[in-house]
């Protein structure tokens, strides 16, 4: 029996272990750990578990803007998994279009037109959220109250941003979010 609360195993390496453990690649005992680790205790947040090789400065990456003539409202939307920003091209457009609301749209590293990042570790949320957050600037938005708007990967992502910024958020708009626990 396995009596432990907590885990400071990377992220990427509990959803490796966890793959394997599903697809009997593991023995026994190490996939039963793997699944208790998984399902029934907390990840211990520690300067350990960081990408090991931080990122001094964001590689190019794909973002399309839609200008409104004189928008009121700037509005990011932020894919998901396997997805990429031409999943929301039509709903940009229509923002644009029929409400004038200017649009920004994003491919996260390793998704659509954008690079994957060198190595496997610094594919890490955190630094989509300032993939995000460098799109706005570049955007000219620093200043701007923003909805974000977000699906799947990309609601985990708003929601952080929200965290890490919320004097630049308007609204968040959450549809299936990704990873997002429930407490009841």
């Amino acid at each position: 029996m396995i009596d432990a609360a907590w885990h400071a195993l990377p992220r990427w390496l509990h959803l490796l272990l966890l793959s394997k453990a599903l697809h009997k690649k593991l023995p026994r005992a190490l996939a039963q750990w793997v699944f208790y680790a998984v399902y029934h205790t907390v990840p211990l947040h520690h300067p350990a578990i960081a990408p090991a090789r931080p990122i001094a400065v964001l590689p190019p990456y794909f973002s399309t803007v839609y200008q409104g003539r004189e928008p009121q409202h700037h509005v990011v939307l932020l894919h998901g998994w396997w997805m990429s920003s031409q999943d929301w091209k039509q709903n940009a457009k229509m923002l644009r279009k029929k409400y004038g609301h200017a649009v920004l749209t994003l491919d996260f590293y390793g998704h659509g037109a954008s690079p994957y990042l060198p190595y496997i570790d610094q594919h890490d949320p955190n630094v989509l959220v300032h993939q995000v957050r460098d799109a706005v600037q570049r955007a000219g938005w620093s200043h701007e109250k923003i909805t974000i708007a977000g699906i799947s990967m990309g609601s985990a992502i708003a929601l952080r941003y929200a965290q890490w910024f919320p004097e630049h958020v308007d609204r968040l708009i959450l549809m299936c979010g990704a990873g997002m626990t429930v407490q009841r």
